[in-house]
């Protein structure tokens, strides 16, 4: 669903006719790939703020409980996620 959806806008924009599936294909390589570096980053600085947050060489005011870490990524997805598919929605309706 997730690559027709992209392949569906590339069509819009006007792919070379010459070359579709090749240009769909390094499309979604691409896609795939931005995904991947994305989480990775993202993990990189989930395992950053862990670290500091857990050293008990640094003072009280930095220190974070766990749970208040992962509830507050929770609800920043939950809260952008619900965005976007009313974002979306709203762009069908319409």
């Amino acid at each position: 669903m997730h690559g027709f959806g992209f392949a569906a806008v590339l069509s819009d924009i006007g792919l070379p006719q010459i070359e579709v599936v090749t240009s769909l294909l390094f499309f979604n390589v691409g896609l795939e790939l931005g995904q991947i570096i994305f989480v990775l980053g993202i993990l990189l600085l989930w395992l950053f703020i862990r670290k500091i947050s857990f050293d008990k060489n640094l003072n009280s005011k930095f220190k974070f409980k766990r749970v208040t870490l992962e509830k507050s990524a929770a609800y920043f997805c939950g809260c952008l996620a619900s965005y976007w598919m009313i974002e979306r929605l709203y762009g069908f309706l319409l």
